[in-house]
């Protein structure tokens, strides 16, 4: 027996005859499907770009018919906008001028829950019942004591008025005329001062 040798096991390229081949027809027919006006992968490929147009020109017509909308929205907003920063920025000044006043108040009422264990929105919603208000020129005891008369059986309005009135009549109005000298450094009453001294002075000198 033979011993096999290097050119007997080396590996031998294929006659040309024996590799597979794909039909080159049907390949040179897409093609020139593609390429001839009148075949119908032209066509598709015309009518794909067609509806791409058509689309195109859909959608310039919407963008065309909401300009007047938008223009028109934009011009409101506009209009809006110069007519309501003023006014934001009073009501902001107003805010951060005020907030001294505004601590006071929190003070007050953390001092009256503190002191009578009575919470804030209690004491404010009774004397809202009765259409009084609180300022912190008064007393707390003077709170407490307005609360305190709520608590008794019926109607107590002619009670409450009393306990007012008789608090800012009391020393020739002292009480009223300090209350409205506190109204001067506030904007809101600035263009009424004249109204509101007048008034104290008549009230001093009929009381």
């Amino acid at each position: 027996m033979k011993t096999p040798t290097a050119q007997s096991t080396s590996f031998r390229p294929l006659p040309c005859h024996s590799i597979p081949k794909f039909p080159s027809t049907e390949y040179a027919y897409i093609i020139q499907q593609t390429l001839e006006p009148t075949s119908y992968i032209a066509e598709l490929v015309k009518e794909v770009s067609r509806i791409g147009e058509q689309f195109r020109e859909s959608y310039l017509r919407v963008a065309e018919s909401l300009r007047p909308a938008i223009e028109q929205y934009q011009l409101t907003a506009h209009i809006l906008s110069e007519a309501l920063t003023p006014q934001i920025n009073f009501w902001q000044n107003w805010v951060e001028q005020n907030k001294a006043m505004f601590d006071s108040y929190a003070r007050f009422w953390q001092t009256f829950q503190e002191e009578y264990e009575i919470a804030e929105e209690e004491a404010i919603e009774i004397l809202r019942k009765y259409k009084w208000f609180i300022t912190l020129s008064l007393p707390l005891d003077f709170v407490f004591e307005a609360v305190r008369i709520d608590k008794n059986m019926g109607n107590q309005r002619k009670a409450m008025n009393r306990l007012f009135v008789d608090y800012f009549s009391s020393d020739n109005f002292r009480n009223l005329e300090n209350l409205v000298d506190e109204w001067e450094t506030n904007d809101i009453f600035e263009p009424r001062m004249k109204i509101f001294k007048d008034c104290v002075s008549v009230m001093k000198r009929t009381g």
